[in-house]
């Protein structure tokens, strides 16, 4: 695939969401298949995302993981990452809404919930909750994820959090309507 981020816009401009989690296939698909590559996403949204289950990580994600958003490279920095964000958010819960699959990409549209608890990106606990929709594009080799690339509304989620205010739009009034006389 020559374009692996079109697949991103697209998900990033569906809309109409169900909130409600894929469910599972029924059928064992083919290791490195588009489904397989699918069913390896699904296993990492409900055990590693919202399951919280560290142990996890280790299978589903390679070594030299790229998580993108300025954390460094490998599962090492990723898991740290994870650990405080899990901390931050303990309640945090993704639902699948749209999934595609080309290659050894996969494209995701979720809707994400949780409870600030503690630091979350430099900001203090606010206790507040929030949810956001959230575009995210995964690279798959070897049954494990080697990278991911994602949009993240941090300034959606800061402004529910209340730590930033939404700019108030002015109206500028119609102009009134003159005759000239020359």
């Amino acid at each position: 695939m020559k374009h692996p981020f079109v697949i991103a816009s697209i998900i990033a401009v569906l809309t109409a969401a169900t909130h409600q989690p894929i469910q599972a296939q029924t059928a064992s698909p083919v290791s490195g298949s588009p489904e397989a590559n699918k069913a390896l996403i699904r296993s990492f949204y409900d055990k590693v995302l919202n399951a919280s289950d560290p142990s996890a990580v280790d299978s589903l994600v390679s070594t030299d993981y790229q998580y993108g958003s300025g954390i460094p490279t490998g599962l090492a920095a990723y898991k740290q990452y994870l650990a405080a964000f899990q901390k931050a958010v303990p309640n945090y819960t993704t639902y699948i809404q749209d999934m595609i699959a080309e290659g050894d990409w996969v494209a995701v549209r979720s809707f994400d919930t949780g409870t600030q608890q503690d630091v979350l990106n430099k900001v203090p606990a606010t206790g507040k909750d929030f949810s956001v929709q959230t575009a995210d594009l995964y690279r798959i080799a070897n049954g494990q994820l080697i990278a991911h690339i994602g949009i993240f509304d941090n300034l959606g989620v800061f402004e529910q959090l209340g730590v930033v205010k939404a700019p108030q739009l002015s109206v500028i009034p119609p102009v009134q309507a003159t005759t000239a006389t020359l």
